[in-house]
């Protein structure tokens, strides 16, 4: 359940990202769906679910291409949030091209 929709068409914001018509949640997971721009990467399929934190860890899975990322930081989020969401989206693209 955690990956699947749970309130479809449930308008909403990620934090430090945007405002999004579309942006499901699974059960304590955000689902990457069509969203754009995003934390994860350009490469992640709609099917990514993840979340990131105020310890500014994120997590990230991606049934699609049986990849998982997990990254934890000891920097508070609200420190590096402009750099992260810059970063994180190479870093996740980089992540997808090293696993094939």
């Amino acid at each position: 359940e955690f990956r699947s929709v749970q309130f479809p068409g449930l308008q909403g914001v990620v934090p430090g990202v945007g405002r999004f018509d579309d942006c499901p949640w699974g059960l304590g997971t955000e689902i990457r769906g069509t969203k754009q721009p995003h934390w994860t990467g350009a490469c992640n399929t709609p099917s990514t679910f993840g979340h990131f934190g105020g310890a500014g860890t994120l997590l990230w899975v991606d049934p699609g291409v049986h990849v998982a990322c997990l990254a934890l930081t000891d920097r508070p989020f609200d420190e590096w949030a402009a750099e992260a969401l810059k970063l994180w989206p190479a870093f996740s693209d980089a992540v997808l091209a090293e696993a094939g």
